[in-house]
């Protein structure tokens, strides 16, 4: 199975086997955030005193790409129109995982990157909250801001993109049925670890240049920019080249602090 996923770019794959599946989210989130805690201690600044990560996945018989493709599983699950709050949940911190491996040193050597898994991982920041919401708040924001649309004449292209973008995303759930319900208390779920997640890939991008993948910086850019709307912020937000991003409180606060690193010189 996990050499089908890799053979197969991460596309058209057969799902997990429901019981392994069952096995790993028995006790909901634990298995994800006891990986996270024992992988984060390999990516920190002071990790050279440490042992390889990779030599002890090999030494212990664990194939990263076996755990790279189960991470997928999830993350895919979770972005399906119809994911209970669990599941985009275990989705989102899914991709936080595979983010993690990615900023291990080594990672590029062992041939964990992959652009397709990047991507689906990098689209989970939006995929993941119900598109119901998302469709509200874009209509919302087109309608309270028709004058602004009305006198811009540059930048429309821009929009274009960003509009065509969400659709071809969208076209990959147009399926039978509604989407699940969520209560307030599921999204606010999922929204804080939409928050985490976000704070993963500005963690990650100062270590993990993407010069050499442009696709990846355009995708990152677009899904950025997207999230500086995700949530109103009630107070003027100030942004600095040392922020920490431990002290945002907001989602586009990061959005704006994440465009800033892929503007910045690389």
């Amino acid at each position: 199975w996990v050499d089908t996923v890799w053979d197969l770019d991460f596309t058209e794959t057969e799902p997990l086997d429901p019981r392994t599946a069952e096995e790993i989210t028995a006790n909901g989130l634990d298995t994800f955030t006891c990986l996270y805690s024992a992988l984060a201690p390999f990516a920190a600044k002071d990790q050279e005193s440490r042992e390889n990560v990779w030599t002890l996945f090999a030494e212990s018989s664990l194939s990263h790409q076996a755990l790279v493709a189960v991470l997928h599983h999830f993350v895919h699950v979770g972005q399906h129109k119809r994911a209970t709050a669990q599941q985009r949940v275990l989705g989102v911190h899914a991709a936080g995982l595979y983010l993690l491996l990615l900023e291990i040193p080594g990672s590029i050597v062992n041939q964990v990157f992959h652009q397709v898994m990047f991507d689906k991982c990098l689209h989970t920041l939006t995929k993941c909250w119900p598109q119901e919401l998302r469709k509200r708040k874009k209509a919302h924001a087109q309608s309270s801001q028709p004058h602004v649309r009305k006198n811009r004449k540059k930048g429309k292209p821009c929009r274009k993109d960003t509009s065509s973008m969400e659709e071809m995303l969208e076209e990959e759930e147009e399926e039978d049925g509604e989407d699940v319900y969520l209560s307030t208390e599921d999204l606010l779920q999922v929204r804080d670890a939409i928050f985490l997640l976000l704070k993963n890939f500005l963690r990650l991008l100062p270590k993990f240049s993407l010069k050499e993948k442009p696709q990846c910086m355009q995708n990152c850019l677009q899904v950025f920019v997207e999230m500086t709307s995700f949530e109103p912020v009630l107070h003027e937000l100030k942004f600095s080249a040392a922020m920490d991003v431990n002290t945002a409180k907001h989602i586009p606060e990061l959005a704006y602090y994440g465009l800033h690193l892929l503007c910045s010189p690389l």
